[in-house]
């Protein structure tokens, strides 16, 4: 190439450069920025179905809800003990019923197996989250766990559990 063809070229292009930025920046009225007022943003939300709640409504609710947990487990609590035998301990009261308790657990895409290891752990399924997590990666099921809902029981094994989170 001679210095002429490469000068003509690169003009080409630096024209071309300036002519795209003058467009972009200048003469496109309809890339307007505009300023969301938070009454217009709380307006947007509520016709898009969302709940909108300040900071202190958020926290009244949470602080209700923490109540009627408590209020409910204190309530079972006292129907347990009021019923119970002496001589037979607590735990043997609620445990013919565990294993027909069953947990429906919801896989979201983009869901990773520490999520669901964890969340199997905080409703009591699975007592061990690193074991879980283990045992998924060591039988190569982490890669093959779909998304949706599924049931699993109260008793399932962590094989069992595996095998319905990734419907093999």
């Amino acid at each position: 190439m001679h210095k002429r063809n490469v000068r003509s070229f690169s003009f080409g292009i630096f024209f071309s450069v300036l002519v795209v930025a003058i467009y972009t920046f200048i003469a496109d009225p309809e890339h307007e920025e505009t300023a969301y007022t938070e009454d217009g943003a709380i307006a947007y939300l509520e016709e898009a179905g969302y709940t909108v709640f300040t900071e202190e409504e958020l926290n009244n609710a949470i602080d209700s809800s923490e109540k009627q947990t408590e209020q409910q487990s204190t309530e079972s609590n006292d129907g347990d003990e009021a019923g119970s035998n002496p001589d037979q301990p607590q735990g043997e009261d609620s445990a013919p019923e565990e294993p027909h308790a069953s947990f429906e657990l919801e896989i979201s895409s983009g869901m990773n197996l520490g999520q669901i290891a964890s969340i199997l752990v905080q409703v009591g399924l699975v007592e061990d989250a690193y074991a879980f997590t283990q045992y998924m990666e060591e039988n190569k099921y982490s890669t093959k766990i779909q998304p949706g809902t599924f049931e699993i029981k109260q008793g399932m094994s962590i094989e069992e559990i595996a095998k319905t989170i990734t419907k093999s």
